[in-house]
Order: structure tokens, then C-alpha cells, then sequence
């Protein structure tokens, strides 16, 4: 199993997610990551990996891979009806 790594930027975006009242910190990003309900490509080869926070959002993870590490880029929560169909 590779190690995940976060960026400066990321570990900034948990605590702002935090307070904003959703209840994540970076063993749940890891989570997101490591079993997501759904894995989606992102920009310039990056990855968005999702899974449901509540009954109304889910977290999307943006994170890089190489063949030793995956990079958590930044994180965001969502509206689910916006990303689920």
C-alpha cells in the first residue's frame, strides 16, 4: 500500500472544512482515498476520489499517484446531489 502524502494546501483545506462545521480530519481524507464510492479522472492526470460525508454531502479528494507515493492535492465537500446521479 503506497503512503499518502498532503500538501501544505490540503492540510489548510481540512481545517477550513472543519470549520465549517463538517466532522473530517486526515485519517477520514485517507479513507476517502483508500475506499471511495466512486473514483473519477481529474485534470492533468490527477484523481477525485468521493465518498458521502452525510445524507447531504459527500468529500472529493483530489490526489496524484506515482509509483511510490499518492499526493493529496486539495479536498473539497460537495452538495450531493450535485456529484451523485
Amino acid at each position: 500500500m503506497k503512503p499518502i502524502r498532503f500538501t501544505y494546501h490540503a492540510l489548510d483545506k481540512v481545517s477550513i472544512i472543519r470549520e465549517q462545521g463538517f466532522l473530517i480530519d486526515t485519517s477520514v481524507v485517507i479513507s476517502v482515498i483508500r475506499n471511495p464510492q466512486g473514483i473519477f479522472p481529474g485534470h492533468s492526470g490527477r484523481y477525485v476520489a468521493q465518498s458521502a460525508l452525510d445524507a447531504d454531502h459527500v468529500l472529493r479528494v483530489i490526489y496524484e499517484e506515482s509509483p511510490t507515493e499518492i499526493v493529496v492535492v486539495t479536498l473539497y465537500p460537495g452538495r450531493r446531489r450535485q456529484y451523485e446521479n
